[in-house]
């Protein structure tokens, strides 16, 4: 990888410097403008490839057809497959007649080209897909499902970002800088999850989505402490969208210039853009430099490799002011951000009451207080006419429900709590007793305001761990674990908790520390016991000490009277899989045979998982019965079984069928697998070669082509060398050559 005439960073110091950069600024100021692409709404609408290869031929056949849209995305991959190849083979040959040409693969008959296939489909110059405004808008709304508001990470932590830092004149304690992070969102989506996020959140925000009358004196520093969203291809909300190369380039003509002063003031976070040649590429291009740098954030490792960004990002990104930075997602960034610029979990989800009760303090009711009055000034014995009776109603109901939610907000959220100060002894006594202590001196009222302030630290801290917030989880439960007199189940609690945070972060030394501490915290109650030493023994298992996984997960299973049964299950399953890395088949299959057998309050899951690995140690011992018989025990007797257990079942016992050449039931198998689990690769890769088994090289070649574009990671692993293997027996060098060749152009294109 040639990455010596750019400038990369690390994630964490990416967020470092943007952090400093937000606490450094003046007060009210907003340093940084945001440019999105379609990667930060990922999941919500398909990126421009997944649009070229399934959403448009989708969408395209059933309009024609007997089958919905949404009926047709339910096909199995091979059938999503063929009409997306029919699509562009008709697209192609139609519009070639006409003098317009888009290139196909030769091998996978699909566009080359991702952006030029998007964009000659929205070209009203081609015919065949949705050039024409009223299709294109039909298509793009149905895409975005304006009936159905939904929010991913990105959007969500974004906005909770935003809806708490502060304004010019208007302060935030929920924010760690003086400053705000931006008011400037440039987007070259059409969807309205900004918008969604945001009203979520009660920040006020304008927009400006008609990019073809030109960017306004707006997008200059604005006054006000609104969120400027800027649709620079236009939004669903109007008439037509910018997807054409015509209309991109007229866009660019008009707007970058006035783009460039306002991105060269500002430092730009790029997230989820893939840089086309529009207007946000002509202005980054043309800066000469950036008052805060340019942080072009991108999933791909390697940001000069050909089809990596738009021809001209190489250009943007050797300029000394722009950083390249390597992120796992703009989900995943914005958490990071988040964490670093927000105290403690989003407004949302800290407190969603006390959001809802700061909106209806928003509404000013006073004048139907004064209709109230002076209705009744001239009476003696007032009675209420109905609209007046209206008018008292409405002024009435927003007092009640204030004040109810004030006392849900201290349920919920419990008052604010400061811990007094213990002498030395207390931890001490702490260790002797299983029972929470009373401080010294403490109220029954004030204990139980430091109960409830522990379960408001550690059910924050959980929340932070599930949403992969790690650091803050830690943060928290360090804040809890500080807190005076915690009894042992409390104690164990925000241990487990904050072990999790150090282990995903990397950090296993101080997660085994923590896992240590609860597996002999007196008084701990014995499901955390459990719970620790069975995360212990996975984490010495992974760093490759598999006599201390064991005596970890013995110790669940022979000395920890009372541990739920789930947990035991899942010590005698991980122990099974630690004797078969030491080679002892037999204790595995014992431990295995137990979690099935014998533990009638073990989990569908755990028994299926038990199964088949089970299957697969009867398949290394060379009883192929038995493993065949433990794969259709998970196929077809288990109700409940988690759908990727069964695809993997389907999986194995089709290998088995294979190894013992019985081609047919390993074809029937595989495909079972794939259509139950599309995103399952081995079953991609397997699928062709039980296709070449059967003698159906068309097919196969259709089936290795889906996999290797849809898994090309996966074609070194899973694909090329059970092909090889087939060489040395029963597939002939004529017949392996065409699908060899295939998978190594996906290789390398991918």
């Amino acid at each position: 990888m040639n990455r010596s005439s750019i400038q990369t960073l690390p994630v964490e110091e990416a967020v470092r410097q943007i952090v400093e950069t937000v606490q450094f600024a003046e007060k009210g100021a907003a340093p940084f403008a945001l440019v999105l692409g379609s990667g930060f709404s990922h999941g919500l609408v398909p990126t421009a490839r997944e649009l070229v290869l399934e959403s448009l031929p989708l969408w395209m056949k059933s309009l024609g057809g007997d089958e919905s849209f949404e009926e047709l995305a339910k096909a199995s991959a091979r059938e999503r497959a063929v009409i997306a190849r029919s699509f562009w083979e008709n697209f192609v040959a139609r519009n070639q007649r006409r003098g317009l040409k888009l290139t196909l693969n030769a091998q996978t008959g699909l566009p080359d080209d991702y952006s030029a296939a998007y964009k000659a489909a929205f070209t009203a110059q081609y015919s065949g897909a949705v050039g024409e405004p009223g299709p294109a808008r039909r298509f793009q709304r149905a895409l975005t499902r304006l009936e159905k508001p939904r929010l991913n990470a990105a959007h969500f932590l974004l906005a909770s970002l935003l809806g708490v830092q502060p304004g010019r004149f208007r302060p935030s304690k929920l924010f760690k800088a003086r400053s705000a992070f931006s008011r400037l969102i440039l987007t070259t989506n059409f969807d309205p999850f900004l918008q969604t996020a945001l009203q979520a959140v009660n920040r006020l925000y304008f927009m400006s989505d008609t990019p073809e009358l030109g960017v306004g004196d707006e997008i200059l520093d604005d006054p006000t402490d609104a969120v400027h969203l800027v649709y620079l291809h236009g939004s669903v909300h109007r008439r037509s969208q910018a997807a054409s190369d015509q209309d991109i380039q007229t866009l660019k003509e008009k707007n970058a210039q006035r783009l460039e002063p306002v991105l060269k003031r500002h430092g730009v976070i790029v997230l989820g853009y893939s840089g086309w040649d529009d207007a946000v590429v002509e202005a980054l291009a043309v800066c000469d430099r950036f008052d805060h740098r340019l942080y072009w954030c991108g999933l791909e490792p390697d940001p000069l490799a050909p089809g990596a960004f738009g021809p001209r990002v190489p250009e943007i990104l050797r300029k000394p002011a722009a950083l390249y930075v390597q992120i796992a997602g703009a989900g995943r960034f914005m958490a990071q951000l988040c964490s670093e610029l927000v105290r403690g979990l989003p407004r949302l989800l800290d407190n969603p009451i006390g959001q809802l009760r700061e909106l209806l303090d928003t509404i000013d009711l006073k004048e139907l207080e004064e209709l109230k009055t002076q209705s009744s000034a001239g009476s003696k014995a007032p009675q209420l006419s109905p609209s007046e009776t209206s008018t008292a109603l409405f002024v009435e109901a927003k007092r009640v429900v204030l004040e109810r939610l004030e006392q849900a907000e201290q349920a919920f959220f419990g008052p604010a709590f400061t811990a007094p100060a213990l002498n030395g002894g207390a931890d001490q006594a702490l260790a002797q007793s299983p029972l929470a202590m009373q401080v010294p001196g403490e109220s029954p009222a004030a204990q139980s305001q430091r109960r409830s302030r522990i379960e408001q630290l550690l059910s924050s801290a959980q929340v932070a761990g599930r949403l992969g917030n790690y650091s803050e989880s830690i943060r928290i439960a360090d804040e809890a674990l500080a807190l005076p007199q915690l009894d042992p189940s409390e104690r164990g609690e925000l241990l487990l908790v904050r072990a999790l945070g150090h282990y995903f972060l990397g950090q296993s030394e101080t997660a085994i520390s923590d896992w240590s501490k609860v597996a002999e915290l007196p008084g701990a109650p014995v499901q955390q016991m459990a719970q620790a030493l069975v995360n212990r023994g996975l984490a010495w298992g992974l760093k490759g000490d598999t006599d201390k996984a064991l005596t970890d997960f013995t110790r669940v299973i022979e000395q920890l009277p009372g541990a739920p049964t789930g947990r035991v299950a899942q010590a005698l399953f991980n122990r099974g899989v630690a004797w078969g890395k030491k080679g002892d088949t037999n204790k595995a299959l014992s431990d295995y045979t137990q979690v099935i057998e014998q533990m009638p309050g073990a989990s569908v899951e755990q028994v299926a998982l038990a199964l088949v690995n089970r299957g697969l140690t009867w398949g290394k011992m060379g009883d192929t019965d038995k493993a065949l018989a433990d794969y259709t025990q998970v196929i077809e007797q288990m109700s409940g079984t988690p759908v990727e257990q069964v695809a993997q079942a389907l999986v194995n016992r089709g290998w088995a069928h294979y190894l013992m050449k019985r081609h047919a039931a390993f074809l029937a198998d595989t495909q079972a697998a794939v259509d139950k689990q599309p995103a399952l690769d081995s079953a991609a890769f397997n699928l062709g070669l039980a296709f070449l088994a059967c003698g159906r090289d068309a097919d196969a070649l259709d089936a290795y082509r889906e996999a290797g574009t849809r898994f090309p990671e996966a074609i070194e692993t899973l694909g090329l060398p059970d092909l090889h293997e087939a060489r040395k027996t029963w597939l002939a060098e004529e017949r392996a050559t065409p699908v060899i060749q295939l998978l190594q152009l996906l290789q390398v294109e991918s």
